[in-house]
């Protein structure tokens, strides 16, 4: 090693230390989830981030800047991701949610309609027979004949 490594070698070593200070301090465990955050590749974060979030009643670009990206940058990583647009994923997540709901609860179509996002029952009647082929109510009284 050279004498003109040193500084960088000191220098490195220094980081380390205040780096193990902070792990070790009061807020280490903030300050260790943070780093872990920053070194999340996006394409992780992202996947994360929309299974969180999905329920949520936000518009696209609320998404996207809720995730700390432009619209247009959000939707072309959602794209290489998913392979589909966010607005199919968002709605397939949505109505399979839904479906769950209904086939495992006894909560009323309208409370699930409006558990999973779905702006009204009309909505979301229309868009599960479009899924599933049945309207809720139908895939309801097939489970309970199915089941007992």
């Amino acid at each position: 090693m050279e004498r003109s490594d040193f500084p960088s070698v000191l220098t490195q070593l220094r980081i380390e230390e205040l780096l193990l200070l902070l792990a070790f301090s009061s807020q280490g465990t903030l300050f260790l989830s943070a780093l872990r955050h920053l070194g999340n590749r996006p394409e992780e974060r992202l996947q994360k981030f929309m299974e969180e979030n999905y329920l949520q009643g936000w518009k696209l670009s609320k998404f996207a800047r809720e995730f700390g990206m432009g619209l247009t940058t959000f939707k072309e990583l959602f794209g290489t991701v998913y392979g589909i647009s966010p607005r199919a994923w968002i709605s397939e997540r949505r109505i399979l949610y839904a479906h769950q709901l209904l086939l495992n609860g006894k909560m009323s179509i309208v409370d699930i309609a409006m558990e999973a996002g779905f702006s009204s029952q009309s909505y979301f009647t229309q868009s599960y027979r479009r899924r599933f082929g049945c309207t809720p109510s139908q895939a309801r009284l097939t489970k309970i004949a199915t089941t007992g």
